[in-house]
């Protein structure tokens, strides 16, 4: 026979996490920083599409030989761009559908931001071919404290927020 403490933990168990629920608080920064990596992130691929013929030169060899090497991480370069885009894009979707899964693609989202700008500025400080300018190198190093702190910062929230847990349910 079912006691009240038994109905009453059955109870506990079907109920969704307490706490803010839905998409606002901190939450709303996060949205932000999707929103801002998709327009800067196409913007930055689009203008560097704008040098296609001198990619495809590198690619096919057509360039000065001391320069070939450069065609694999220009090439990776724009293909992770464009990844980070649609992985931007797809993540958002889900959020807003308020899915189940979004801490995980956050956590993965905020791990590939990392991975872009570790790559992205360890080629602007290893090569000089990769700079425009020395302001490049500060640029570089302002773009890897921003990705580090993002990181230390969004995933402990995802992976403890009650507001979070509240929220992506469905």
């Amino acid at each position: 026979m079912a006691t009240p403490a038994d109905s009453a933990a059955a109870s506990d168990t079907a109920k969704p996490a307490e706490g803010p629920r839905g998409i606002g608080g901190w939450l709303i920064l996060p949205i932000i920083h999707l929103v801002i990596t998709i327009l800067l992130t196409a913007y930055n691929v689009m203008m560097a599409l704008q040098y296609w013929s001198g990619i495809m030169a590198m690619v096919t060899g057509n360039i000065d030989p001391a320069y070939r090497w450069m065609a694999v991480p220009t090439i990776l370069s724009l293909v992770l761009g464009i990844a980070l885009v649609a992985f931007a894009i797809y993540v958002l979707v889900r959020l807003f559908q308020k899915r189940r899964e979004v801490p995980r693609l956050m956590i993965w989202f905020y791990s590939l931001v990392l991975a872009v700008t570790l790559f992205e500025s360890g080629m602007v400080f290893a090569f000089e071919e990769f700079r425009e300018s020395s302001a490049d190198v500060g640029q570089a190093l302002k773009d890897l404290i921003r990705a580090f702190l993002g990181v230390a910062i969004w995933i402990p929230y995802f992976l403890v927020s009650k507001r979070v847990k509240a929220t992506f349910v469905e």
